[in-house]
């Protein structure tokens, strides 16, 4: 069945002249989409088919039969821009007529795209302009396509140099359906001077074929050619050759002709792609259509494949990247999504001035969070829009509401709880009426328990089902509740057994159900300071915590139950602290209900304040839940032995399910052989307790032991689940020396049911596959992994015969060098025809060998496990050099690194960060001359990745504490922080890159190696990046880094007395080099320049956020250095609390009051943009006269940049230290009450509206004030800023815009009643009181809803007449709405018929009441 999506889920605009470019257009559909829903009141006629292209959702649009040429595209791209409002760009495909010259061989069939070239921007109007007595002059130019598209060109340029592209691949689709290429017929191009000889005939049959131009032959590789220029555009149809000719001649030089781009390049951000059905001359016919739309259409799903999906959520919308003026940058104006109505018979065109045309200005909203590998930047608009498309909420789009979600979401994240069985039929439900667990539900008993309940049981006791079952249950039974819940999962990754994982899971599963929750994102205590740091530093676990109880407040009252199961699988310490976490969480009064059900073993023993605790082995009824396992799925059950076999099994269980899981089916398989004898045996010998089990499970029948063994040890260390195919491949590789990269790929061995069964063979039934959307081999229960880690399991299997006694990692080492041969044995050799072709496509090579993947990322993090161990890797690394080097370089391209053949392998080990390999390496000492890789040097490599132990290790250093790790099974390598790598430049030197990391002793023993020429610039640049004070003070102990050595005439020249640093407190501070250098060059505390760029020693500090090095040389510095030091603290990037505690005891110490603040002025608009600025800026706020009035570009006050940028603290600051909130934009006059109201920024709006200086009737330049915006932006949002206007007595309801509207006028426009009512609900808003041309709101909403059909328009004239103050005989304009509602179908009639008749006695008193003389009054007024 087809999906259907909502409107703003289409990101790509496609647009098509012609049904048959249509047609082609939807035979690139990877997926069909349902129609939407038409809406009666909007104007959209065009005709769509939806679909979605490489995982892009793609809107299709064509003209109407008949209709072609600029105008009609124009129209039809408006309209579509109106319906999906988050179109990103659009694409214009189909057909055109080509130019052939000696500089572009075009042909038919070939393809034209427009890119940028000369003068033009890829299209050009070749008609637009006016004819003088000199002949036609052209005007105007249009727009690029977007830098998206551009950027796809390049891509594809590229990928047809290496023989990359897929056109070739979406052409053959063509071949399978009426756009094959040989119905077209053949290539013909006639002389440019001879015309066609039978004007009435579509066929060249009697045209001479003398006049046929002759053209070399191409190639059949080469049948489809993309040509990249300029396409000319235009309203008529070029059928002469020579005109055609002319006409590019005078162009420059273009590449084809066609009829529709024109009309979109500066209202339609597109790129035009043209497929060449004819040469635009005399001989021109259809035979060439098809096939040419089909090329077009297929190199546009080409574009597509190479745009990610993810890229497009961080452009610009379409309707943002049209209508901006070269000087206003940040604001955005575009026309309203709806054209604006008018009246019949009221004005006609000539009447309409700019102002008449509903504008919004669309302003950049907060960044948004993102998962590292997939970063993208939102620019999110807030726009008028109807009430059927109006957002609920205002802050967070839905492409941003997305990106969060994406982020929060990780694989696996439901995979135990999947994975788990349904709990056996008639069990579990005693719990359900258990007292405890009453108890736990009962809201009256809440208090004595805080909401916690926690299930304890032995390992395999059925405790995960129980969870299982509970949550199910809960779902079912508690609608009116939030129910959420976590599986740990020891066995998964990473994020799967941390409460990391757990916290991420919980608050995405809150913003799934509760959408009141996203306003934890809206909040000014969070705000955008809180995206910011997610987007900086990702989903931290003090982050994570904070939302969560941010959004249980937002809850209120609503009860949220979670289900959080096996705290055991989760590392101790963390479950302490998440234990505490949720005890604080039920002490919050004002949170939601919260409870929690835990589930765990009984050890690790954790306590809690207040809980309610169950044991599930010792309830009786979970006894007899074991006993109805039994009897449903032990076969003998009508035999006479059954109760004695029953009781001996429940003895034995000890209240364990999973040994009766376990047991049952080897009993009946005794029983299946017809010996109830031999059942009872079997019985007897099974021993009791899980461990005793696994180890009879194991050893009993000596079969496959090897396999066994292998299967044990790459579960348990290998770097991540395996997915069921590698878990075989890497079963098999090990075990089988003949096993060969074709049985990878082997369909039947490959299928699911053959995995399940070699899984559970190989792992004699201790091991299964995950249910999961990505199923992984693990272990049954986390009991089998402590069988074989802490209880000697592995010993036991190591001690039977033919079993290998080689480690995990090193038989995974083993199996990873086996997959590169396999990868080998697919490139061939490089003799090979096909050798080139797997060599630009390496890719090819991963599908046929999946386990490749895993040994690219995993072999070096085995190895280096195996050396840990003691056992030394050299030969290792001497066979990878010689024999396995070639094939890494060869398969580099489809990983994430940036490696080649003359990597050298030292840079490897460091980018994988396999310290231990490092430091056996016989090349150790030489690393700072191997260079190779992007990142130059090994060392940069391993800080870059992560890796401060392989760092470390290349200097000869151990691991840092915090480093080092000795448990085998380690699922991953842990990484310490690493550098940005969107930071890193070439240029830089790499002492610098030392410096910015923060590892003293790792900058010590690079300086010590003397390997660097440190010269000058070199030191500086060391300083410059100095990301401690410790950092800094190893500069100075070094003679070649000294400020002693640097600073030498500072030291000559110095006239200073030295400072005092003996005296307290300064004898305190530990930095003796630095102390000594500025004891010896006094005077270089002042020197500028000297200091990283900065003026003096203490603008450096004060720039770092360097306390200690501040207070060394605060009293030695200048008083204007002390000013210089104040900007720098402000406009540092780093160590934002110290550089707060510097500008506090700067401003103690004292400044020039007469210096100039102009610098720091300035500042203020990029620094309230970075992150975590706040204290800085109130803290300078508070301490300085500035002028908060100075502007940037488009009349920018820090207030209006603030609401611009979404900074809400900093608006409520800048307006506390008195900023002018009647301060305006200087293209539109947008002040910044109406500038809150464009944005949707209520908190804002309340500050601003709450000044005593505040103009609430103050207008832009075209006359409207925040009323009339908020009546046409006309959402929720809005209407909660018309009640707070109206509450102030100066606001003036009826005043009009440039167009002579009224606020009630564009609430009536927009189309949603509840503007109108929230209007109405002042008195002072006069109903009849219309624009210049006499229209009134009752006569507008008439006629809408006659136009149009929408009811929401026929209640907005119900709610104008039941105001009794609407006229609706007004005869100002004809016709009267009286007149107009003589045409409502007849139960509207009727309906208003009666609503005339009530309200009339009260419209008569109010007009003998001098109604008429108050709107005189009103007229007066304005």
């Amino acid at each position: 069945m087809r999906r259907q999506l909502r409107r703003t889920d289409y990101t790509v605009g496609w647009v098509c002249a012609l049904p048959v470019e249509l047609a082609a257009a939807r035979l690139m559909l990877d997926e069909k989409h349902e129609d939407l829903e038409r809406d009666p009141g909007d104007n959209d006629e065009n005709l769509y088919v939806l679909g979605s292209i490489e995982g892009h959702n793609v809107a299709i649009g064509c003209l109407p039969a008949g209709q072609t040429g600029n105008n009609s595209a124009a129209v039809v791209a408006t309209q579509m821009l109106a319906t999906f409002k988050k179109i990103r760009f659009g694409l214009m495909v189909g057909i055109g007529g080509g130019v052939p010259s000696a500089k572009a061989d075009v042909r038919l069939g070939d393809v034209v795209v427009s890119q940028p070239d000369n003068t033009y921007g890829g299209v050009v109007q070749y008609d637009m302009g006016k004819t003088t007595r000199d002949g036609f002059v052209r005007k105007g130019s249009l727009d690029s396509p977007p830098q998206a598209l551009l950027n796809a060109l390049s891509r594809i340029q590229m990928n047809e140099w290496l023989v990359e592209s897929g056109l070739s691949k979406h052409v053959l689709k063509l071949e399978r359906s009426k756009f094959q290429r040989s119905r077209a017929g053949p290539d013909v191009l006639y002389d440019a001077a001879y015309d066609h000889e039978n004007p009435s005939s579509q066929t060249c049959d009697m045209c001479s074929v003398d006049r046929i131009q002759a053209r070399k032959p191409r190639n059949d590789e080469e049948e489809v050619v993309v040509h990249y220029g300029t396409i000319a555009s235009g309203n008529q149809v070029i059928k002469n050759a020579a005109e055609r000719d002319k006409a590019s001649a005078q162009l420059g030089g273009v590449l084809c002709f066609e009829m529709e781009a024109a009309g979109l390049m500066n209202t339609f951000p597109c790129l035009v792609v043209r497929g060449i059905s004819d040469y635009a001359d005399s001989h021109k016919n259809d035979r060439w259509q098809a096939y040419a739309a089909g090329v077009a259409a297929a190199y546009a799903k080409e574009v597509l494949s190479v745009i990610k999906p993810t890229e497009v959520a961080g452009t610009r919308i379409a309707d943002n990247d049209t209508g901006q003026s070269s000087d206003t940058p940040l604001l955005r104006t575009v026309q309203a999504p709806r054209p604006q109505r008018q009246d019949h018979d009221t004005r006609n065109s000539k009447d309409l001035s700019c102002a008449d045309i509903v504008t919004v200005n669309h302003v950049a909203g907060p960044k948004i969070p993102r998962d590292p590998s997939q970063k993208a930047a939102n620019e999110e608009i807030h726009q008028p829009s109807s009430p059927e498309t109006r957002p609920e909420k205002h802050e967070l789009s839905d492409e941003q509401r997305n990106a969060i979600k994406a982020s929060l979401h990780f694989k696996q994240r439901d995979a135990r709880l999947l994975t788990l069985k349904q709990a056996q039929a008639k069990t579990c439900r005693w719990l359900l009426k258990n007292p405890k667990y009453s108890d736990w539900m009962h809201v009256d008993k809440i208090n004595e328990h805080r909401g916690f309940f926690w299930i304890k049981g032995k390992p395999g006791s059925g405790k995960s089902i129980m969870m299982k079952f509970l949550f199910s249950q809960a779902k079912k039974s508690m609608r009116g509740s939030l129910v959420l819940s976590f599986f740990f999962n020891a066995r998964g990754e990473d994020l799967e057994k941390t409460t990391s994982g757990l916290y991420r899971a919980l608050l995405l599963q809150l913003l799934e159900k509760a959408p009141k929750a996203w306003e934890i994102f809206e909040d000014d205590d969070l705000g955008t300071s809180t995206l910011d740091l997610i987007e900086e530093s990702g989903w931290q676990d003090e982050v994570l915590r904070q939302l969560f109880v941010q959004s249980l407040q937002k809850l209120g009252d609503q009860r949220v139950v979670c289900f959080v199961d096996a705290l055991d699988e989760c590392p101790e310490d963390d479950i302490r602290d998440m234990v505490s976490f949720f005890e604080e969480i039920g002490e919050i009064e004002s949170a939601a209900e919260f409870r929690v059900c835990f589930s765990s073993r009984h050890y690790p023993e954790i306590s809690i304040r207040t809980g309610l605790q169950l044991v599930l082995e010792a309830e009786a009824e979970h006894t007899n839940d074991i006993t109805v396992y039994i009897d449903a799925n032990l076969k003998i059950k009508e035999t006479a032995q059954f109760e004695d076999v029953r009781a001996e099994i429940l003895r034995k269980a000890s209240g364990i399910f999973l040994w009766v899981h376990l047991v049952i089916p080897m009993l009946n398989k005794e029983y299946d052989s017809g010996r109830i004898k031999a059942l009872k045996k079997r019985l007897a010998q099974i021993p009791a307790g899980l461990h005793n089990l696994f180890a009879d499970m194991l050893t009993r029948d000596r079969l496959r032991l090897e396999y066994l063994c292998v299967c044990v040890q790459v579960i348990l260390h290998a770097a991540r689940p395996l997915k069921p195919n590698e878990f075989r491949i890497a079963i098999e590789t090990y075990c089988d020396e003949k096993y060969t990269v074709d049985q990878c790929c082997d369909p039947v061995l490959m299928s699911s049911e053959n995995l399940r069964k070699f899984v559970l063979d190989a792992s004699k039934g201790l091991a299964e596959i995950t249910k999961s959307k990505e199923p992984t081999v693990q272990w049954i229960h986390e009991s089998v992994r402590d069988f074989f880690i802490k209880e000697d399991g592995m010993i036991m299997l190591r001690s039977a015969e033919d079993t290998t006694h080689e480690s995990g990692h090193s038989i995974l080492v083993k199996i990873c060098l086996r997959q590169l041969d396999f990868a080998r044995s697919v490139f061939g050799h490089p003799s090979d025809v096909e050798f080139y072709s797997r060599f630009t496509k390496p890719e090819s090579v991963h599908q046929q060998a999946p386990l490749v993947q895993y040994a690219l990322d995993f072999m070096f993090y085995h190895a280096n496990w195996v050396q840990k161990s003691s056992l030394d890797q050299t030969s290792f690394l001497e066979m990878f050099q010689h024999s396995y080097e070639q094939i890494w370089s060869l398969l580099c391209p489809a990983t994430s690194r940036s490696i080649d053949r003359s990597t050298h392998i030292l840079y490897l080990l460091s980018e994988y960060g396999a310290d231990e390999l490092i430091r056996v390496h016989p090349e150790r000492d030489d690393h700072f001359y191997l260079k190779g890789g992007h990142f130059g040097l090994p060392l940069l490599a391993a800080l870059y990745a992560g890796h401060n132990a392989a760092a470390r290790a290349l200097v000869g250093l151990p691991p840092a504490p915090e480093e080092e790790n000795t448990i085998p099974g380690q699922s991953k390598p842990r990484r310490s922080f690493a550098l940005k790598k969107e930071n890193y430049r070439a240029s830089r030197h790499a002492l610098s890159y030392l410096c910015e990391y923060g590892d003293t002793e790792l900058l010590e023993a690079a300086l010590k190696s003397e390997r660097f020429n440190v010269d000058y610039d070199v030191a500086h640049e060391c300083y410059r990046n100095a990301s401690s004070e410790a950092i800094v003070e190893t500069l100075a102990s070094f003679p070649a880094t000294s400020t002693e050595s640097l600073f030498r005439s500072a030291v000559d020249a110095s006239a200073l007395a030295p400072p005092n640093f003996n005296d307290d407190p300064l004898a305190s501070i530990n930095l003796p080099y630095l102390k000594l250098v500025l004891s010896k060059a006094p005077s270089a505390i002042n020197q500028s320049h000297l200091w990283g760029g900065h003026t003096c020693l203490l603008a450096y500090a004060a720039d770092r956020g360097f306390e200690k090095i501040m207070r060394l040389c605060i009293e030695a510095t200048e008083v204007s250095n002390r000013q210089h030091a104040v900007l720098a603290a402000v406009c540092g990037r780093i160590n934002q609390s110290g550089r707060t505690s510097i500008l506090r005891q700067l401003f103690e110490v004292g400044l020039d009051s007469d210096y100039d603040n102009s610098g720091l002025e300035r500042a203020l608009f990029e620094i309230i943009c970075q992150p975590h600025n706040e204290d800085v800026v109130s803290l300078v706020l508070a301490r300085t006269k500035l002028n908060l009035e100075t502007t940037k570009q488009n009349g920018m006050t820090p207030l209006l940049w603030a609401l611009h940028q979404g900074r809400k603290a900093y608006v409520k600051m800048f307006l506390d230290a008195g900023s002018d909130p009647a301060a305006r934009l200087h293209d539109d006059g947008t002040t910044a009450l109406i500038l809150a109201v464009k944005l949707g920024d209520l908190s804002s709006f309340r500050l601003i509206l709450s000044k005593t200086n505040c103009e609430p009737n103050a207008r832009d330049y075209y006359r409207r004030t925040a009323l009339s915006w908020c009546a046409m932006v006309a959402d929720d949002c809005a209407i909660t800023m018309i009640s707070d206007l109206l509450k102030r007595p100066d606001v003036q309801p009826n005043s009009k815009d440039k167009s002579g509207r009224t606020a009630l006028m564009r609430g009536v426009d927009s189309g949603n009643l509840k503007v109108v009512e929230a209007l109405l609900q002042d008195v002072r808003v006069d109903p009849d009181f219309g624009p210049c041309h006499r229209s009134t709101p009752l006569r507008l909403s008439l006629m809408r809803y006659v136009e149009e059909g929408t009811q929401a328009f026929f209640e907005m004239a119900k709610t104008l007449l039941q105001t009794c103050r609407a006229d609706p005989h007004c005869a100002r304009k004809r016709p009267t709405p009286a007149e107009i509602a003589n045409d409502l179908e007849h139960d509207q009639q009727d309906e208003w018929t009666k609503l005339l008749q009530d309200t009339a006695p009260e419209r008569e008193r109010l007009n003998n009441n001098g109604l008429e003389n108050a709107r005189e009054q009103t007229m007066l007024q304005l």
